[in-house]
């Protein structure tokens, strides 16, 4: 059963590759080996499942019933593997995450570590993304989002909750003033997170005006780097408090408009499942007991 298994990957992912070569070259596996699991999967099934020439590999109509029967067993094999992994209270698998980069660095590297101690047999594949796009079609077992979900598909557990405020450098406040109304910030140069939502609808997020639209000379994708540029005195900079929590105990940024605040929430988030994976459920109770955030 195991070299069935075996088998039955090593086609497939020729079949998603298209080619014998890459296949190989992703397995650490020679051409020669490759071919010989193809051949024995022909073999096994009768059929000719691929057509080889020397530049690609496409499938044949009895390579895609084939690869779709894999598709189906391999799944199959790992739900049962998870049902019988439950009831004996062992951990395996992968979970996928998606994080962004500056958060992950903060709070998810020692957690994740601790919980891979624990449960050796669980494997985490974190991918670095802040864009709030859909969790099922991006691959992804859980996220760590924050603000309010705007996927009704989508559940969440809350891990804290921080604030939304506005952020300078003492530098840029020397140099351009300080704002003293929300209104103000229309006159600034504003730092923007492109990633969220509404990237220059300040007001939508601070609840007191409405489509509130900044403008500013520097916009990214990066958290990091907008923190950066702040700190630099390049603009003021809107983002959860925890995410520039060090630079403030620095000195580093500073609050403006202090009385405006807005409360936002840190969320693991995950799609709807009548009952979620043994490792899954591992890991968010673990994040919500253990996280620094």
């Amino acid at each position: 059963m195991l070299k069935q298994s075996r088998d039955s990957e090593v086609y497939m992912l020729v079949v998603e590759l298209g080619s014998i070569t890459k296949a190989a070259d992703q397995l650490g596996m020679s051409k020669a080996n490759v071919s010989r699991v193809l051949s024995r999967m022909e073999r096994m099934w009768g059929a000719d499942l691929l057509i080889r020439s020397t530049r690609s590999t496409h499938v044949t109509e009895a390579g895609r019933l084939v690869y779709n029967h894999c598709v189906d067993w391999l799944n199959s094999i790992q739900s049962v593997r998870e049902e019988v992994d439950t009831l004996q209270g062992v951990a395996s698998g992968e979970i996928r995450i998606a994080a962004s980069s500056l958060f992950s660095n903060l709070y998810l590297v020692e957690p994740i570590e601790r919980f891979l101690q624990l449960y050796p047999k669980v494997r985490i594949a974190l991918i670095m993304d802040g864009k709030h796009e859909f969790l099922v079609e991006g691959g992804y077992d859980l996220a760590f989002r924050f603000g309010p979900l705007e996927d009704s598909t989508l559940r969440s557990r809350v891990l804290r909750t921080t604030e939304l405020g506005v952020y300078a450098s003492p530098s840029y406040l020397k140099n351009h003033g300080t704002p003293e109304k929300v209104a103000d910030l229309k006159e600034h140069s504003c730092l923007v997170y492109t990633a969220m939502s509404q990237p220059y609808n300040w007001g939508s997020l601070l609840d007191t005006v409405e489509n509130l639209r900044v403008n500013g000379n520097f916009e990214s994708n990066s958290e990091e780097i907008l923190v950066q540029m702040a700190c630099r005195g390049k603009g003021l900079l809107f983002f959860p408090k925890v995410l520039v929590q060090k630079e403030l105990d620095d000195k580093r940024l500073v609050r403006v408009l202090p009385d405006v605040s807005t409360p936002f929430a840190v969320n693991i988030v995950y799609p709807f499942h009548k009952e979620l994976p043994y490792r899954i459920r591992l890991f968010i109770d673990y994040m919500r007991s253990h996280s620094s955030v």
